[in-house]
C-alpha cells in the first residue's frame, strides 16, 4: 500500500475542514512538495473571505516567512502535521464583480 505523504494528509484535512464549513462552495485544494519545502493550495470562487478561510485553515501552516529577516520562523507551539505554507486564492465570479461596479 502507497504510504500518503504530510502534505497530502493536510490537503485531505483541509478539504475535511472546507467542506463541514462550508458545504455550499466548492474548493480546489492541492498539495505539493519541492526542495524548499511543502504547500497546499486552496481556490475558491466567491463565499468566504481569505480571512475565514486562513482562521479555520492556520493550525496546519508550520509558521511563516518573515521578510524583514529573510527566513522562514516556524511556530513549534503547533501539534499534529503540517506544511510551510497555506497559498489562498480567493477569485470573484463576474456576476458578483459586475454587482459591486453597479453599486460604486
Amino acid at each position: 500500500m502507497k504510504k500518503i505523504t504530510e502534505h497530502a494528509q493536510v490537503g485531505k484535512l483541509i478539504r475535511k475542514d472546507l467542506k463541514q464549513a462550508y458545504p455550499l462552495i466548492k474548493f480546489s485544494v492541492t498539495s505539493r512538495s519541492f526542495a524548499g519545502g511543502d504547500d497546499v493550495r486552496i481556490k475558491w470562487e466567491d463565499g468566504p473571505t481569505e480571512k475565514e478561510i486562513r482562521s479555520l485553515t492556520n493550525k496546519y501552516e508550520a509558521g511563516a516567512f518573515d521578510a524583514m529577516r529573510d527566513m522562514y520562523e516556524y511556530d513549534y507551539d503547533k501539534t499534529g502535521i503540517t506544511v510551510k505554507y497555506l497559498i489562498l486564492s480567493r477569485k470573484m465570479s463576474k456576476k458578483i464583480e459586475d454587482g459591486i461596479k453597479s453599486d460604486i
